[in-house]
């Protein structure tokens, strides 16, 4: 019957069509008959007590795409003999008995039970990760959680850009301008939209923010409630209207009291506090210490509203996490024009929700999430950082608006709408290991610095990045590959001291830095800890004023030698920030010294961006050097711990290498370290931790080749690959084990599970 119900449009199309008639009914026919011998064997497996979940795939998806497909599909026989040849080869699978070695596949998290703790989901004492989808066909249910993820609530900004007309805030918009943003033509940053920024400082706004608020959540539906609450996405707010003037005066005046102290601390002669005094970018380089207050200000004025419409929000729906969507800046030029300083907004937070489009981002947020916030991906979207991989870096939850994606007519559509569901419930399947992962110590920290994000030059404050966040970017990016796990920690945890568990600490082009988290780097340093400082860090303090604080490291720059930079306007992607671009950044290569660690490595290491000439004034040993002999590379002791400097940052291969002699040298080894049999280094992340009395490691292949890989740790008695179920090769001795090898496809992910091996008695 049900071979019947799926063919009978099928002929019909086919009826119309004027070529291949005779042939396609019959290309149909064993189509369908295939998936009738799938799902009889399914049957079969599931009566013995086999759960054949993952061989049910080809099956639902499948009869998807006989229901899409039309007579005149361009692919329509290639698809037809896909369905068909993914059938056999499932039916042969079974047959084998490949779905018993996978454990078996839980049920969906019940959402009426599930909490958040600890930055993840638990359903009872059991750690479980929902993946919710909005809309799909009802044999694809199964693969889901039930339930509702989030509830939108407009709680920042009174109204979604596509429900303000109508709204009390569109009346006050367009019968007071007294209520409207003044000065900023950019990012309207969800406070409304383009034409309509509304300036957060006006009471009448205020309230009709907070009446809004209360109005919303009158109307939810009394039963059923979301895992957590989303206030918005993406805040960016800057006015220079006269409301806003008048803030940062009173600002001013209660942070310098008087206008002598004032001019002292900017280097001007302003004559009163007056409402001129609020910079402009144009304004930035003029006295930096004046664009420091303002980033301030303007930091401070949009954590305090956050904080107060989470107040509206915990009050009109006591109860419920509370989610924001708050770092799509957090690595900008930009930064300090948002308004957004990620700390301090995540502390009014429960949910912290990433885009899943950066694994930087991801990790950033996890860091600020600290294990008391759960990171959220709302809506999952395809691309290289799939589902697994947002897990192992602490994912806690996800959403799909629709599945599946888009119409099942190219076999590329449903190969992606396969993988999703395989995902979906290796997710399921694999929580506990993968959030072990997630929380395990990460030893490699990198500094977020956030004088140096406020202090963005003039010239990249409209931009995506600045020379900072760029240089950020590339240290992350060298670090990820060391199977040691990155993380970023704050200014303001390295004034507080908070830097455990990191043992390597890594300071990329922090132009500036407040003196409290220099003099605790050095401490960090003292104590045991390694730093490695890439040029330009701490010329100034967080007032962009020259300092000393490299000089207290040992190192002073006699000569800096830095880029041109331009920026590109993207109207492609709506104009809302402009691409950085160095212009004539200097080409330079550092030889290697001999008898240093990196003189094997027999060719020079390229350098990227500005050079400084330095003189060392410590004890230090030469690693590399510049073209002119200056030293390129040191290291130099101090205390327990080792100081590393280099005069201009690397490429990221480059940046490894060194990084990788400074953890040697250290003594930090990772529990399973990977080893790459093919390809050139990098491209393949591996962590490890120890969970119970097993370890887990994963390695995930980020490149677009297949790659093969090893493992190397100590004596284990078994290994096995908890994502395909099946044993990992291994051999070695009393000293340790070589695992492997492993050929990961693009995008893979192979995930161990390892029983180290009991000391003979």
């Amino acid at each position: 019957m049900r071979a019947c119900r799926l063919i009978l449009p099928l002929l019909a199309a086919l009826a119309a069509a004027r070529a291949a008639t005779a042939a396609a009914p019959a290309r149909i026919a064993r189509t369908l008959a295939a998936l009738d011998d799938l799902e009889t064997a399914c049957q079969k497996a599931e009566k013995g007590g086999v759960q054949a979940l993952y061989h049910r795939i080809p099956l639902v998806v499948e009869r998807q795409v006989l229901v899409e497909l039309g007579a005149d599909s361009k692919d329509r026989d290639r698809i037809l003999d896909h369905i068909y040849e993914s059938c056999v080869r499932t039916k042969r699978a079974i047959l084998e008995g490949a779905e018993g070695r996978r454990p078996p596949v839980p049920a969906p998290p019940d959402m009426t039970r599930v909490r958040l703790a600890e930055g993840f989901c638990r359903e009872g004492d059991a750690l479980v990760f929902p993946l919710l989808v909005g809309k799909c066909p009802q044999a694809i249910k199964p693969f889901f959680a039930q339930g509702e993820l989030r509830r939108c609530l407009p709680a920042l900004a009174g109204a979604t850009p596509e429900a303000f007309d109508g709204s009390e805030l569109a009346r006050l918009y367009n019968d007071d301008p007294t209520s409207r943003r003044a000065g900023w033509d950019r990012p309207a940053g969800g406070f409304v939209r383009d034409g309509a920024l509304l300036c957060l400082d006006h009471p009448a706004v205020r309230k009709a923010i907070a009446d809004a608020t209360a109005t919303a959540t009158a109307a939810w539906p009394k039963e059923g409630k979301p895992l957590y609450v989303s206030l918005g996405a993406d805040p960016f707010y800057t006015d220079y209207s006269d409301l806003s003037r008048a803030r940062f005066v009173a600002w001013l005046k209660d942070h310098h009291k008087t206008i002598r102290a004032l001019n002292l601390i900017w280097g001007t002669e302003a004559d009163d506090f007056g409402p001129a005094l609020l910079p402009t970018p144009d304004q930035a380089a003029a006295s930096p210490s004046r664009w420091a207050d303002f980033a301030d200000f303007n930091q401070a004025r949009l954590t305090e509203h956050v904080r107060w419409a989470a107040a509206n929000a915990r009050a009109a729906a006591p109860g419920l996490p509370l989610g924001l969507a708050h770092l799509r800046y957090a690595f900008a030029g930009s930064y300090p024009l948002s308004g957004v300083e990620p700390a301090a907004v995540a502390e009014s937070l429960d949910v912290l929700e990433v885009s899943g489009g950066s694994v930087m981002e991801t990790d950033l947020a996890f860091a600020l999430a600290a294990g008391k916030r759960a990171v959220v991906n709302p809506v999952l979207r395809p691309g290289p950082f799939s589902l697994i991989p947002q897990q192992l870096h602490g994912v806690a939850a996800a959403g799909l608006a629709a599945w599946p994606r888009g119409q099942l007519t190219s076999i590329e559509a449903i190969r992606e709408a396969e993988a999703l569901l395989r995902d979906a419930l290796d997710a399921r399947r694999l929580a506990p290991q993968c959030a072990r992962l997630a929380q395990a110590p990460r030893q490699i920290a990198i500094l977020y610095s956030q004088a140096s994000l406020r202090l963005s030059p003039q010239w990249a404050l409209r931009c995506s990045e600045s020379p900072y966040t760029r240089e950020l970017a590339a240290a992350w990016q060298a670090a990820r590959f060391l199977d040691l796990g990155v993380t970023f920690i704050t200014s303001r945890d390295v004034a507080a001291s908070r830097w455990a568990p990191a043992r390597l600490l890594i300071v990329p082009a922090a132009h500036a830095e407040e003196d409290a988290v220099v003099r605790n780097l050095i401490d960090f340093v003292e104590l045991g800890g390694h730093l490695v400082v890439i040029a330009e860090s701490f010329v100034h303090d967080e007032r962009g004023r020259d300092s000393d604080h490299l000089e207290r490291l040992g190192v002073e720059a006699v000569e800096t030698r830095r880029p041109s930079y331009a920026s590109k306007p993207r109207p492609d992607l709506g104009g809302a920030l402009d691409d950085l671009v160095a212009v004539d950044p200097p080409a330079i290569q550092f030889q290697p010294a001999p008898g240093s660690p990196l003189a094997a490595l027999k060719r020079p290491l390229r350098a990227t961006g500005l050079c400084q000439k330095a003189k060392i004034n410590v004890i230090h040993k030469v690693l590399a050097t510049c073209p002119d002999g200056s030293p390129g590379i040191i290291t130099s002791a101090r205390g327990k711990g080792t100081f590393t400097y280099l005069s201009a940052p690397l490429a990221p291969a480059d940046l490894a290498v060194v990084l990788r002699v400074v953890l040697a040298q250290a003594g930090i080894e990772a529990l399973v370290r990977l080893v790459q049999l093919d390809g050139p280094p990098g491209g393949i992340e591996c962590r490890s931790a120890r969970d119970g009395s097993v370890i887990l490691a994963y390695a995930w292949n980020t490149t677009a080749e297949p790659r093969r890989v090893a493992f190397e740790t100590g004596p284990v008695s078994a290994a096995l690959d908890l994502a395909t179920g099946r044993p990992v090769p291994s051999r070695g001795d009393k000293a340790g084990a070589l695992l492997g090898p492993l050929t990961l496809g693009p995008g893979e992910v192979a995930l161990l599970q390892l029983t180290p091996a009991r000391p003979a008695p």
